[in-house]
């Protein structure tokens, strides 16, 4: 992992696991990023379609067209229904934040994973 990507993991610590804030019933939602990946998919997908592009702008029109028409798609979606968003949220009230250092603990672990990933596939580790 270079240094760059280093600096950039322990700067993005906090808001990676920020999840833990909240009832272990949202986890699954909340810690991933599908929205962003499957956006990204449908962009690149446009991409191929089109090959080649005359301007910088046209591209940012495409990606712009695709990007509305995925918003229009997920504000007619209900991803928590009220129902399902306010069941974590009964739990005790004795259920406190997690501590620094439990925090500490899962940066800690999840540097682990990204080095594990990074001597798996053989990439260049600085």
């Amino acid at each position: 992992m270079s240094a760059r990507a280093g600096e950039l993991f322990e700067q993005a610590e906090d808001s990676a696991l920020a999840f833990t804030a909240f009832p272990k019933a949202h986890w699954p939602k909340l810690r991933t990023n599908n929205v962003q990946e499957r956006a990204n998919r449908e962009i690149k997908r446009r991409y191929r379609v089109v090959q080649s592009f005359p301007s910088r702008e046209s591209m940012l029109r495409l990606t712009c067209a695709s990007l509305m028409e995925t918003e229009g798609q997920w504000c007619q979606q209900r991803v928590f229904s009220e129902a399902s968003a306010a069941e974590g949220f009964d739990e005790p009230a004795g259920r406190q934040a997690p501590t620094e250092e439990r925090r500490r603990a899962l940066g800690r672990r999840a540097k682990e994973i990204v080095d594990e990933i990074v001597e798996k596939h053989g990439l260049k580790k600085e």
